[in-house]
């Protein structure tokens, strides 16, 4: 797969998780590679967005409104595009249907 359709992947990947939580009303956080937050507990798409990506691995911390944590997602750059979620928490995992059935469908057409 070539440099190009892979950071697609990884982006309809990106954009389709942040969207399926934050439409739960969960609130997003994103810690870069070094521990820091460069956002925190929020509901705005386009600030989630725009602090993913800038790092070789981030971590998206899923909680709900009240700031209780649910789990969290670990994203790791440049492997095959559709496993740029390298892990995640299983109650994660169970509440975007919509993300894992676009990763199966990426990692299918990659094979």
């Amino acid at each position: 797969m070539g440099i190009m359709l892979l950071q697609q992947s990884e982006q309809r990947i990106i954009r389709c998780v942040v969207t399926e939580l934050l439409d739960q009303g969960f609130t997003l956080s994103v810690l870069d590679e070094e521990g820091d937050f460069s956002v925190q507990n929020t509901r705005n798409y386009a600030s989630v967005l725009n602090e993913i990506g800038l790092c070789d691995c981030e971590t998206i911390l899923v909680s709900h409104p009240d700031n209780k944590r649910v789990g969290t997602i670990e994203l790791v750059y440049g492997n095959d595009g559709y496993d740029v979620i390298s892990d995640l928490s299983c109650w994660v995992d169970e509440i975007i249907p919509k993300t894992n059935a676009l990763i199966d469908q990426l990692e299918r057409q990659a094979h």
